[in-house]
């Protein structure tokens, strides 16, 4: 008969892969290296999306920790996406999207992205205006 298997302790990865902080004060970077280096992990900084590609386009890093603040942000999250889909990626929002987060998952809104077609603004205009008749 199979003995059940043993259970391992847990160990996170992701605290031994490079990870990527992107928009933390500086304040902040050798306490979380410290916290880093006691579990075999290597932190690093960026504060911006040209020293971000830069550091990704290494291919050491295997997750980001990015404070999602600016619009500058929303772009770096989109070219990881795109470029690095097997990056984990832990997004903090920032005090801006922190109160708009909530609002947007909790109410009714019609998503549109730029560039639009005014058909496509002129569709959504006439279904609005039917559904709240």
């Amino acid at each position: 008969m199979n003995d059940p298997p043993a259970i391992l302790p847990y160990k996170p990865r992701i605290l031994k892969s490079p990870i990527l902080f992107i928009g933390y004060e500086p304040s902040l970077h050798e306490e979380i290296r410290e916290f880093l280096k006691g579990r075999d992990g290597e932190a690093h900084f960026t504060a911006n999306a040209e020293d971000t590609i830069q550091i990704m386009n290494t291919g050491k890093i295997a997750t980001v920790v990015i404070r999602l603040e600016r619009l500058e942000d929303a772009a770096i999250l989109r070219y990881i996406n795109l470029n690095y889909q097997k990056t984990r990626v832990l997004v903090m929002p920032g005090s801006p999207l922190k109160e708009a987060i909530p609002a947007l998952v909790s109410g009714h809104y019609e998503l549109m992205h730029e560039p639009f077609r005014l058909e496509e603004l002129r569709s959504l205009l006439v279904d609005q205006e039917k559904e709240y008749q």
